[in-house]
């Protein structure tokens, strides 16, 4: 994030530092984009949505920060982007055994892809994000103005 124009001289002329408010700004935008992206994850046991991760807001650079939002999931991937009908066969037996049904292989008929993240993300930068920067900014103005420093 960089601030420029009239509005950014008059942040630098305060003489504030406006680490605090990037620092937070990118906190928030990290809880606001883990819970839009847990939000739309599909839900069958759990596990992909509990697997879902923030990083910490980590320091980039003068008022810069950065962080992610991820899952270790193999099969993570599959569920963001689908599948494509494929043949499945054992890997370490002679036959694959499904609700009593046992077969040599099986024609699965491809998954329809979620898009947690792609959504997720899209309704965090869409919706989100300007309210958070906005509500975090005003809160940093009021402080100032009211003569104290947010650290």
């Amino acid at each position: 994030m960089s601030v420029t124009g009239s509005f950014g001289r008059y942040l630098k002329n305060r003489g504030d530092n406006i680490d605090a408010l990037v620092k937070e700004t990118t906190k928030d935008g990290l809880d606001a984009m883990h819970d839009s992206i847990t939000k739309k994850t599909p839900f069958k046991t759990g596990d992909l949505s509990k697997s879902i991760k923030k990083s910490r807001a980590k320091r980039m650079g003068t008022n810069a920060y950065h962080g992610d939002v991820s899952t270790d999931l193999y099969y993570a991937k599959f569920v963001e982007y689908g599948t494509s009908p494929h043949t499945i066969t054992p890997n370490k037996k002679a036959a694959l055994s499904f609700t009593g049904v046992v077969s040599k292989e099986v024609e699965h008929p491809g998954a329809k892809p979620a898009h947690m993240f792609q959504i997720g993300v899209a309704e965090f930068r869409d919706v989100k994000l300007k309210g958070i920067m906005e509500k975090n900014l005003a809160i940093y103005l009021a402080a100032g103005s009211a003569g104290l420093r947010i650290t």
